[in-house]
């Protein structure tokens, strides 16, 4: 697409800007037009089970913690 004076009807003494400023008006605009003209974004479908047997979790994950390191806890939320 390309800017004639019918499009810059909107603000007469653009017609007064050399070719050069019609480009960068013209790529300005189209970067509006990518920013706020755009179509509404629809998520990916999730693929469950994708990455089954990618992870690991130890048997004794819910075992209570040692003392040392839940002193550490205390400490970093008693400051």
């Amino acid at each position: 697409m390309s800017i004639t004076t019918n499009t810059l009807n909107f603000y007469p003494s653009l017609d007064d800007l050399p070719y050069q400023a019609h480009q960068e008006l013209q790529e300005f605009v189209h970067y509006l037009r990518l920013k706020y003209v755009t179509s509404p974004v629809t998520p990916k479908k999730r693929l469950f089970g994708i990455d089954a047997g990618k992870g690991w979790i130890s048997e004794d994950f819910n075992a209570p913690l040692p003392e040392s390191i839940l002193k550490e806890f205390e400490l970093t939320n008693a400051i």
